[in-house]
């Protein structure tokens, strides 16, 4: 409670007139403020918003600045300020000095760090009083950090608003603005400036094979459509390349944005793209958690890294951000060339906690993933070691790929015991994560407790008929699990994917005769396909216990063979 006090304390003393503890450019590395109007009609009495935008961003615990305008052309709108961060929000106040401005002040509540990377720091609305030109000012921005070390930046930031003299009683350009203090304009287009590319309603309505592409001109991290761009896209959806990178937005993402508003709302709203790269090795470091000294993994970024947003702006200024998706949006990252694509994956980054992997597919360079909700994501290559498993082991690289994959896991957070025998329970959770089952059922084992670690893995499998329990009320989750049981398993996995095995010829093993009738037709079809290989002397070996490395090779094989089937026309 008394850091509280003393923090909202920080955050009221930021609003007076305290002396600079220190004096801050916004050099090359350091942070890029601009400023962004929503609407480029700026009739008498209409309503626009204007947002505070920051990039490169360091360890920002509070921040405060003032935004000049002149009040005989601009009135605040009351308690329209917000911001996108967490924290505690001194109200904006209107100052009227020699010049008359909005001041803003925002701290964070809680002993964290200091928010790193690119964030929205204010949105707020003005009503247009006289249609003419005047200017927005950014100025007198002070941040402050976790250790309440106060910075001062020595920069301005402009947004100039002209009329549109096409229009009876002038209505104004928006302007968009970085540190340069340079204003560009796109005639009677809204939200145009260097970072903006905006698709005209003809653009739109001018499909080629089911889809509308779009290319960001180098530097720009932002397409602006109409509010009813879903009516334009019709069934097609929306290509956007940026780069060597790719996102394809459905129209129906664009339709369930248009539906938080009324129909007639969402003709004079703007919707904004947004695919800002995160810069700068500090700021990508901030988002990667330190795994290496937790469970043991290596983790570095194997792409850009681009906070993705999608957001419809009424006429009036106010803003809604669709954060997840009833159809999924497809991302391609191209991938870094000294990565290895079979360690890799996209991510989720969330910027705190762990990072979530989403499956991914990839091809000549790239990867390529649906994701159902807007952040921050990029390729990452995930690697672990295990102490007791060198590079010279036979399933060095196949043990190294399944646990970047998240498909198997160590016996500790540095140890994988490859040589150890595999439990019913381990296989069954490895096949179940392999071919991506799932069930909300519980098991009727008396052995296996909802609790167990295992618990939901068998539920699937059992529900989905890969494996059977020992008898009606046990499972034996603990016991080893044979070679034949464990290649009958994976077929049934096998088959459930496929729906078929083969016609090829299956090899015959030297000692067959000791295979088991329900295991016969499972062993011969797996040796036909290539998922499995004989012990010595060409003997199969039904009865013979496997081992954590062998079980990995068998799951590793039905991965690929899996994908080398669907790949094939």
């Amino acid at each position: 409670m008394v850091r509280r006090l003393y923090i909202i304390a920080m955050a009221l003393l930021l609003c007076t007139a305290a002396l600079p503890m220190g004096s801050a450019r916004a050099e090359d590395g350091g942070p890029v403020f601009s400023l962004q109007t929503s609407n480029s009609k700026l009739a008498v009495g209409s309503v626009f918003k204007v947002t505070v935008k920051a990039d490169r961003l360091h360890d920002v615990y509070g921040y405060e600045f003032n935004l000049y305008f002149d009040p005989s052309r601009l009135e605040y709108v009351e308690n329209s300020a917000a911001t996108d961060l967490d924290g505690y929000s001194v109200p904006a106040k209107v100052v009227q000095q020699d010049k008359t401005y909005v001041r803003f002040a925002h701290v964070k509540t809680a002993n964290v760090p200091g928010f790193s990377g690119n964030a929205a720091l204010l949105s707020l609305s003005f009503k247009v009083k006289q249609a003419s030109s005047t200017t927005l000012e950014l100025k007198d921005i002070k941040l402050i950090d976790s250790k309440f070390v106060e910075s001062v930046l020595d920069t301005s930031v402009k947004a100039n608003l002209t009329p549109d003299t096409s229009s009876p009683g002038g209505n104004g350009n928006n302007g968009n603005s970085s540190n340069s203090g340079e204003t560009n304009t796109g005639g009677n287009q809204p939200d145009t400036d260097k970072q903006t590319l905006v698709l005209t309603a003809k653009e739109l309505s001018n499909p080629t094979s089911g889809k509308v592409r779009a290319t960001l001109p180098p530097g720009a991290s932002k397409v602006q459509l109409p509010g009813n761009a879903y009516e334009l896209l019709g069934d097609n959806d929306l290509e956007i390349l940026s780069g060597k990178d790719t996102f394809l937005i459905p129209s129906a993402v664009l339709r369930q944005l248009a539906d938080e508003v009324t129909p007639e709302q969402a003709r004079q709203s703007t919707i904004t793209l947004t695919s800002a790269p995160v810069t700068g090795l500090a700021e990508q470091s901030a988002l990667l958690p330190d795994e290496s000294n937790t469970d043991g993994f290596e983790v570095r970024f194997g792409s850009g890294v681009y906070d993705f947003q999608l957001t419809l702006t009424t006429a009036d200024g106010k803003s809604i951000e669709l954060k997840t998706f009833k159809q999924p949006v497809t991302i391609r990252l191209q991938a870094n060339s000294d990565i290895n694509p079979r360690l890799s994956s996209i991510y989720y980054i969330p910027g705190t906690g762990p990072l979530e992997r989403i499956e991914s597919d990839y091809n000549n360079g790239e990867f390529r993933a649906k994701v159902n909700h807007f952040s921050v994501y990029a390729v990452v290559e995930k690697k672990k070691k295990f102490k007791d498993v060198p590079a010279s082991f036979w399933a060095s690289n196949v043990i190294t790929e399944l646990a970047s994959k998240q498909i198997i896991n160590g016996t500790s957070a540095t140890a994988f015991e490859p040589q150890r025998s595999i439990t019913r329970a381990e296989f069954t959770a490895l096949l179940v994560r392999a071919i991506k089952l799932s069930s909300s059922a519980k098991t009727a084992f008396t052995d296996v407790k909802p609790s167990d670690w295992f618990s939901g893995d068998i539920a699937a499998a059992i529900e989905s008929g890969i494996v059977n329990g020992k008898s009606v009320s046990n499972f034996a989750p603990y016991a080893q699990i044979t070679r034949e049981e464990m290649v009958t398993m994976m077929m049934r996995a096998y088959k459930l994917q496929k729906g078929a095995t083969t016609d090829a010829a299956a090899p015959s093993f030297t000692d067959e005769v000791n295979i088991s009738p329900w295991a016969i037709s499972h062993v011969k079809e797996a040796a036909a396909l290539g998922l499995i290989k004989g012990r010595s002397g060409n003997s199969f070996a039904p009865q013979g216990i496997s081992t954590r490395a062998e079980a990995a090779q068998v799951i590793y094989n039905l991965i690929e063979n899996t994908a080398a089937a669907s790949a094939r026309p």
